[in-house]
Parts: C-alpha cells; sequence; structure tokens
C-alpha cells in the first residue's frame, strides 16, 4: 500500500513515491521507487523506475533463462531513460529497490534509502537499509549524471528458505529499527495473512495515513510478500 504524506498534501503534490508487484511466467517481481521531492518530475521518475526494473528482468530472463539478474543491473537505469524522455533525467530522480522471486530462489537490490528486507523461516533478516545521507550521493539515484550507480545487493537465497520480505520507502523505513524487521514481518503476516486481498490494502493503507510517528511528513510506501 502506499499514501501521500502530509508535505506533499499541504503543498497540494501528488505523491511521490510508487510501487509494482509483477507476475510473470519466470516468476514474481516487486519494486518499490522514491521520487526526489525537490525534482519536478520525481513522481514521473518512480513510476517509470518500477517499469523499467520490470523491462530489465523480462530482457534476461527471457533472452537468457540461466543468466543471473544482478549482473544486470545497469540496464535498469537504460530503460529507465528510455522512458522518461525527452525529460531531463536531473528532474526525475528517484531511489529504487526490487525483489524477484524466480525457479532459483529470491534476490534483491536497493539503489538509495528506504528498506528491503527477507526474514528466514528461522526469524533471520537480510537486509540492506540505508538512511538518508544515501540520497545526498546522487550515483544512490536513478538519473545520476556521473556513472557508477550504487547498487547493494542482497541473495540469492532459495525460496523455501524465506518466509517474508519487505519494501519500504524511507517515510516507512527511517521509523523502524533494524532490530524490530523481523517481528514486525512476523506480525503483519499473522495479522494480514488470511484477510481478502482488498481488506488487507484498506487496513495497511489506514495504518500509513495514520502513521504514529509524531510530526511525520514523507510519503510512505509498503510492500510485504509472504509464502504460505
Amino acid at each position: 500500500a502506499s499514501v501521500r504524506g502530509p508535505a506533499n498534501a499541504f503543498k497540494k503534490k501528488l505523491k511521490q513515491d510508487a510501487w509494482r508487484i509483477f507476475h510473470r511466467k519466470w516468476g514474481i517481481l516487486g519494486v518499490v521507487c522514491d521520487g526526489l521531492g525537490s525534482k519536478k518530475d520525481s513522481r514521473i521518475g518512480a513510476i517509470e523506475g518500477c517499469l523499467a526494473v520490470n523491462d530489465m528482468i523480462n530482457k534476461v530472463l527471457i533472452d537468457d533463462p540461466e543468466t543471473h539478474p544482478l549482473d544486470h543491473l545497469s540496464l535498469i537505469e537504460k530503460y529507465w531513460l528510455k522512458r522518461i524522455y525527452p525529460l531531463d533525467p536531473l528532474d526525475c530522480m528517484t531511489t529504487c529497490l526490487f525483489c524477484l522471486l524466480t525457479p532459483k530462489g529470491w534476490i534483491g537490490a536497493q539503489m538509495g534509502d528506504g528498506l528491503l528486507a527477507f526474514r528466514s523461516q528461522s526469524g533471520q533478516i537480510y537486509s540492506c537499509q540505508l538512511g538518508k545521507e544515501s540520497v545526498f550521493n546522487f550515483t544512490s539515484c536513478l538519473g545520476a549524471q556521473e556513472g557508477g550507480l550504487e547498487w547493494q545487493t542482497l541473495g540469492p537465497y532459495p525460496s523455501e528458505s524465506i518466509q517474508s520480505l519487505l519494501l519500504a520507502t524511507d517515510g516507512v523505513s527511517d521509523d523502524i529499527p533494524k532490530s524490530q524487521i523481523s517481528s514486525l514481518l512476523k506480525s503483519m503476516v499473522q495479522e494480514y495473512r488470511s484477510m481478502s486481498g482488498a481488506e488487507r490494502y484498506r487496513r495497511l493503507r489506514n495504518e500509513l495515513f495514520n502513521w504514529p510517528t509524531p510530526h511525520h511528513l514523507d510519503d510512505k510506501t509498503l510492500l510485504a510478500i509472504w509464502s504460505d
């Protein structure tokens, strides 16, 4: 689920976060992007960032199902640049996080702030969690002028070893201590597993809208996936 934060609501700006889940023959892909609020076209950048990850995965897995998608992360920006053209990339800058399940297992990658975390069946957490300072290093965003995009990667993990996972933008992740990620995922699975998709979405969206942290301002996006 995803909600607009109080800051953008006050400015009468649209939400700058974007997320997508793709179900394909090759597996399941979840993507979360957070457009930089200071950039005038960052909402477009975030939306197209989600689609660019899907473009890359489709390309590499359809061309060669045996290839490793984490070896082709540079293609994401190439597809993203095509999608945002003719807009200026500097006006569309966005962070990008994704997780992917294929017959080979789970993998994930993150560029910029936010949270990507896998929870094992035993409760162990494997995560990338970068603070806000990462966003001021523009090589940590799609749209950087200079090369060397700084991707953090996770996996591969056998599919049976992962119980659940979480993708979140900084509006959520900044308020979740790393020590609480495992218990949060466990409680979310217990609470939401038996709900219908529509009810689950409404409940989670309401929780994000009524975020308990005092004076919170950012958009909030949270995507969770778990095994049955």
